[in-house]
């Protein structure tokens, strides 16, 4: 199970993977610490990592970032324990960032309900980082932050769901098991996280779980549920859209897939124009609650079940 949350603002969407510089860099926007690898420079790339300014397409904080967590992992393990919860948790949100850019914005399911599989690329990505989240997760469980930030608990699941789509059946049940875990905690704590994204993680639990759990019913329930939390998110919209294709209500399906791609539409032009403008500078950090703006995958997506929608509103009409 992979789940598509769309929680931060992305500057790069392109897909491609940007070239990794060197921990030890110094940059335009305050540069990294004398101690590359330590937790000084650590704590400075996790929070400067979606730092953008005009113009800029690359972020050598993040680049440095993922070197760090990807080529030289007993530096980031070591440098990470000696820093505060609340930027072991930056850390961890870039990471997540960055494999969500590379894998759909975490893999979206398609219009009409299917799982995209992961292809070797993104599959090597979603090895190499996602057991430096799952460190930093298991770190914050152990000290209860779970319990104080539901973040906690969002980031852990997305990541166990990634480790399991990379893992066999046998070792995906305990997973799994945590994956519930986590879901509950966040319902029971904070339902109305990231615009509703916990009853999305647990709409999709249903959706791809097999029978006799499987249900489309109870899918649709939870996606609705975030839907009633926040209406204008493009993300709630798509979800409710691929519940009411699942259910053959190809009218209501057409609707929601028509309004996440006007609301994603809008939501690229927002951000397109505030960069423009230069609303983003060196000091302004982009960890925030709204959705990204949804890249081309989903505008493809929403244009597909449109399609797929009223093709069979046509063949129903014609064939009453």
């Amino acid at each position: 199970m992979r789940c598509f949350l769309g929680t931060e603002e992305s500057q790069n969407n392109d897909g491609r993977a940007q070239p990794l510089a060197r921990p030890d860099v110094d940059d335009n926007a305050g540069g990294l610490r004398q101690d590359a690898g330590g937790p000084a420079s650590l704590a400075t790339m996790g929070r400067r990592a979606f730092v953008i300014t005009p113009h800029q397409h690359g972020n050598r904080h993040l680049e440095s970032l993922l070197h760090l967590a990807g080529r030289e992992k007993h530096k980031f393990s070591s440098a990470l324990k000696e820093l505060e919860h609340h930027v072991q948790l930056e850390v961890a949100e870039a990471l997540i960032f960055n494999i969500r850019k590379h894998t759909n914005g975490g893999m979206l399911p398609s219009a009409d309900g299917s799982s995209p599989k992961l292809s070797a690329e993104q599959r090597d990505v979603v090895i190499e980082y996602i057991p430096e989240v799952l460190q930093i997760m298991d770190r914050l469980e152990e000290h209860g932050h779970h319990h104080r930030d539901a973040r906690v608990s969002l980031y852990a699941t997305e990541a166990l769901s990634y480790e399991v789509s990379t893992t066999s059946l046998v070792k995906a049940a305990p997973l799994l098991a945590r994956i519930f875990k986590n879901i509950d905690l966040m319902l029971a704590k904070s339902p109305e996280l990231k615009g509703g994204a916990p009853f999305i993680i647990k709409g999709m639990m249903f959706l791809n779980a097999p029978m006799p759990v499987r249900s489309v019913r109870k899918a649709k329930e939870c996606f609705q549920t975030a839907h009633q939390i926040d209406a204008s998110s493009p993300r709630n919209n798509y979800f409710c859209g691929v519940a009411a294709y699942l259910e053959k209500d190809y009218a209501r399906a057409h609707k929601y897939f028509a309004e996440a791609l006007s609301l994603a539409q809008t939501a690229a032009l927002v951000s397109n124009a505030r960069m423009t403008q230069g609303k983003y500078d060196a000091g302004s950090v982009c960890l925030a609650n709204k959705e990204m703006p949804m890249d081309e995958y989903l505008h493809v997506q929403c244009r597909l079940g449109m399609d797929l929608a009223s093709t069979q509103i046509s063949q129903t009409s014609a064939h009453p």
